[in-house]
Parts: C-alpha cells; structure tokens; sequence
C-alpha cells in the first residue's frame, strides 16, 4: 500500500510493536510481515536536479536519438499498427507481495535506408517504361500497374518528408541547446564539475 511513499531518496525507518502475549500472536506475525516487507521495499532513487539541466539532459537524448535514426536511415512507425498498447502483468515477490508490473510497448520500427529511396526509385522508372512500352496491355491490368505505381510514388514520398522532418526536429534541438553561440548543455556540465571541486 505504502510502497510508492517509502525508499526513494530517503531512509524510512519502521517500528514494530509486539507483545508476548499468546493472544496477540496472530497480530505479532502480521506487524512483523508488514514491517519485513516495508523494510525490503526499493524504490529507483532519482537526484535531484535542476529542472534547466533537466530539460538540457532531455534535449541532448533527443538529439542523440534523432541522429541515430537519421544515421540508420529510419522512420520509427508508432502507427495504430504497431501493438503499442502497454501491458501488464501481475508478480509476486520473495515476500509474497502482489505487484503489478508493466510491459514494455513494442515499436516496430519501418527503416528505409538511401540506398533503398534509390531502388524504389529505379524500379518506379522501370515499371513506367515496361508500361509505356505494352501499348497493347488490357486496360484492367494497365490500371492495376498504375495503381502500384502510385502507392510506391506515395511510399517514397512520405520517407522523404519523414526524413526531412527528422532532420528539422534535430535542427530545431541543436539551437535550443546552443544560445547566443554559447553550449548550455557544456556549461551545465562544467558547473557541475566546479561544484564537485568545491565541494570536496
């Protein structure tokens, strides 16, 4: 019940009162289960820390992660098809206690490289020629190869805008953190740094 409110950044102390009394031995067993499983509740510690190096912090993972992605040539697709939905799951802990731990949500990550931009590319051209050629093609399949062409025309199109609006983000990013030709994120750090110096 308590486990949110307990551990984390601070000791929590816990006193247990029993009596020796036969009568009370049920509610003696009780207490000191309660007390075992308070006293062997962790919480993930988080420090303290100033909310303008946080936001520093949260700028430059971002930046890290849009500069992987461009790298590797992928657009990550969190779409309605991509079992997003978090999940989960009920576990019981060497002391007995319920807890209700969530899964991890699946990404499924569409990469489209340049190299394969350049062969979606090629094999468009391809088609339209083959399609000019056969003149005398029925007109069902005719329509039916067009269509195809269309959708990979799409196709492409929306990698690339993706694409450019993965490298605007990261531009976007890049001049948050630098302000007036000055690296706030190296400035956090070195003032980090100063207070350690200091402190020791």
């Amino acid at each position: 019940l308590l486990q949110d409110s307990l551990g984390g950044n601070s000791k929590t102390l816990m006193i247990a009162n029993i009596g020796p009394a036969d009568y009370n031995f049920d509610e003696s067993v009780s207490s000191l289960r309660y007390a075992n499983r308070a006293k062997n509740i962790r919480n993930k510690a988080i420090i303290n820390e100033d909310p303008k190096d946080a936001l520093l912090r949260q700028y430059q993972k971002e930046l890290e992660r849009l500069e992987q992605q461009l790298k590797d040539g992928g657009i990550e697709d969190v779409s309605g098809e991509s079992e997003s939905e978090s999940e989960s799951e009920i576990v019981i802990d060497e002391n007995g206690v319920e807890r209700r731990v969530k899964k991890p949500k699946k990404i499924r990550s569409e990469k489209i490289s340049k190299q394969r931009l350049a062969e979606i590319e090629r094999s468009i051209e391809e088609n339209r020629r083959k399609l000019e050629q056969q003149k005398d093609m029925e007109s069902e399949e005719k329509n039916r190869v067009q269509q195809d062409l269309i959708e990979k025309e799409n196709k492409l199109a929306k990698a690339r805008q993706e694409q450019q609006m993965l490298r605007n983000r990261m531009n976007d990013l890049q001049r948050k953190i630098i302000v007036g030709g000055e690296n706030l994120l190296e400035k956090a750090e070195e003032q980090e740094r100063l207070l350690e110096k200091s402190a020791k």
